[in-house]
């Protein structure tokens, strides 16, 4: 993950790059390799950048291609190669070695606002569009990336955390009541474009974001489709298929010879975990994938986790660590680890998870989840 920020003044005043660069440093946990701040006018950009990517290694944001269109990104787009083709149909070339930021510009030069229905992977990211005087964001169509915005006066505000965002000296911290209902009563808001600060929205998944002098403008660019029917011949054939989609999606996220596989003992990270080690070792030669399980020992006596989990990576030849979760008490070091999150979370075992991510993190910058 990085971390992107944006500033802009529709009415044409021009950005402090001061508090620009407070904002995209507040980022800084998320990106800790570079961080960048650029003042183009009205409009500023802020990157926090985490490299997990051989295209990304000493890449900077924001980016353009040509000086008039700029983007700060928070991407990872999956399909490379078939983007790459439908792009040098366009008359794009040299493109297999951009990263995912400069695909994705690439994409807007084609197709404008609807470059968001030719990608698929996890992102956030904003444009700067200097010919139009157009800003544009969009998040990915799961919304496995963060994005926030804010919209005060004159000022229109994106990052991808709320902390960046509440830098801001006109982004008040007054509570909004119906997402702290939610939150009491649901655990999480019902309203997936509410957070629980006033002045704060979240953008949704696979929604887009447009603002000029006119105004702002938010809408839904995809939806999960329920009329298709997928027909092969028989059982088999299924089977293949799923197969195929399934290591495809596997690989896509595994452009790196170091990662940590969040494993259970059960189907669905079992299966990544597998899947990804026999991936990584035919792609790279010096691969170093790992599993980490979390098992009981005295809480759930009938705990297999760690027995179904050691078959499967024994059968890779994958190391797996355990973290035993008997020896964490509930809420333990909740003051500690309040920063985590910056919205509210019911997270009783919290300093379980935070040891849990730092090992994923001392082993390397991607962690696969059977999520």
């Amino acid at each position: 993950m990085s971390g992107i920020v944006v500033l802009f003044h529709p009415s044409g005043a021009p950005v402090d790059l001061g508090l620009l660069r407070r904002m995209t440093a507040a980022l800084s946990y998320r990106g800790p390799d570079r961080h960048e701040a650029r003042s183009l006018g009205r409009v500023g950009l802020g990157h926090a950048m985490l490299e997990t990517t051989p295209e990304s290694k000493g890449a900077r944001q924001p980016t353009t291609l040509e000086g008039q269109v700029w983007i700060t990104a928070d991407a990872r787009v999956d399909g490379r190669a078939e983007l790459v083709r439908e792009l040098g149909s366009k008359g794009r070339r040299d493109l297999r070695q951009a990263t995912d930021a400069q695909l994705i510009l690439h994409a807007y030069h084609c197709w404008g606002r609807a470059c968001v229905e030719h990608l698929i992977g996890d992102f956030a990211f904003a444009i700067w569009d200097a010919g139009r005087q157009r800003l544009f964001c969009a998040r990915d169509r799961f919304g496995v990336k963060p994005l926030y915005w804010c919209h005060r006066g004159e000022t229109l505000l994106v990052a991808s955390d709320v902390d960046s965002l509440r830098i801001h000296p006109r982004v008040s911290a007054e509570l909004d009541e119906v997402a702290i209902g939610d939150f009491l009563i649901f655990g999480e808001s019902q309203d997936p474009g509410r957070v629980e600060y006033r002045d704060v929205q979240r953008l949704p998944a696979a929604h887009r974001l447009s603002a000029d002098s006119a105004g702002v403008r938010r809408d839904e660019y995809w939806t999960l489709p329920l009329d298709g029917h997928l027909r092969l011949a028989g059982d088999a054939e299924y089977v293949e298929r799923f197969g195929e989609l399934f290591r495809t999606a596997v690989a896509d996220r595994l452009r790196t010879d170091r990662a940590a596989v969040v494993m259970s003992g059960g189907t669905d990270s079992t299966a990544v975990g597998v899947v990804a080690a026999r991936h990584m070792k035919r792609t790279f030669p010096r691969a170093e994938p790992k599993a980490l399980t979390i098992v009981y020992e005295e809480l759930l006596t009938d705990d297999e986790e760690g027995r179904y989990a050691r078959l499967a990576a024994d059968a890779v030849d994958m190391p797996l660590e355990l973290l035993v979760a008997d020896r964490y008490g509930l809420f333990e070091r909740a003051e500690e680890l309040a920063s985590w999150h910056q919205l509210p979370r019911l997270e009783p075992s919290l300093a379980m998870w935070a040891d849990y991510w730092a090992r994923c993190a001392a082993h390397g910058r991607v962690a696969l989840t059977g999520l």
